[in-house]
């Protein structure tokens, strides 16, 4: 199971209504998401005037009521405080930004104060498939990535990384983990919705910078909670509400 039939089941089973993806670029995931309210946010859409309208026009179910945010994650919390104000409990999002540690963890962090105990967040590349896939931008080993023997043209950064932060930083406060399928799918949802303060913490951070891939792989199970795609029969189920 892909990113876009989980999401997908997921809002159908829980009646859910408002979507917010990060990462939409050419709306692929975006337009396959049946969700009546939904929030696109990407700082370079190469999605055509024409098919926006299209999609206002045609399929009112999904897409009449789609905002578009031409703007990097950071600008869109930034800025558009108002606009998450009045768009109320966000249920159910995509994070599939920019793959690295620490926009991933921002991007998540941004989104748990909008949420509640019945909210999920799916983020993308949380399981990368290979030494290569796994380099973290801008790093030396990143330039060099396609000259690695396991270099396949997939890259999944670092996104991991965020997945270690969150496990460690609130183990009492959120339920994290990650699918072993299409790339890795990490999970996260809050235990509570009690008041929190979900500011990054740059100590804390610092902590995880240095694992590797190598670190991973001896042990994902500790490291990102990773589990098999068995599990989300039981996911599924908890959103019979």
């Amino acid at each position: 199971m892909n990113r876009i039939r989980l999401i997908n089941s997921i809002i159908q089973k829980a009646n859910f209504k408002k979507y917010l993806e990060i990462g939409t670029r050419s709306g692929t995931s975006l337009y396959t998401i049946s969700c009546k309210n939904k929030i696109a946010i990407d700082p370079n859409f190469i999605i055509p005037k024409m098919e926006k309208l299209k999609r206002k026009v045609f399929d009112i179910k999904n897409n009449r009521k789609t905002h578009y945010f031409e703007m990097t994650s950071d600008d869109f919390f930034e800025q558009k405080k108002e606009f998450l104000k009045n768009f109320g409990t966000v249920e159910i999002s995509l994070v599939d930004g920019m793959h690295t540690y620490h926009q991933a963890l921002k991007d998540v962090l941004n989104i748990l104060p909008f949420m509640d105990e019945k909210s999920i967040i799916v983020m993308h590349d949380c399981f990368p498939v290979s030494e290569p896939a796994s380099t973290a931008y801008n790093s030396e080993e990143f330039f060099t990535k396609e000259k690695h023997p396991e270099w396949t043209g997939e890259w999944n950064g670092d996104t991991w990384k965020s997945i270690l932060y969150l496990l460690k930083k609130y183990p009492n406060d959120l339920e994290v983990f990650v699918i072993d399928t299409d790339y890795g799918l990490g999970i996260i949802q809050k235990k509570h919705n009690l008041p929190m303060n979900f500011e990054l913490d740059t100590e804390f951070f610092r902590q995880f910078i240095s694992y590797t891939f190598q670190d991973l792989k001896k042990n994902p199970q500790e490291l990102i909670n990773l589990k098999s795609k068995d599990i989300i029969p039981s996911l599924l189920n908890r959103f019979h509400y």
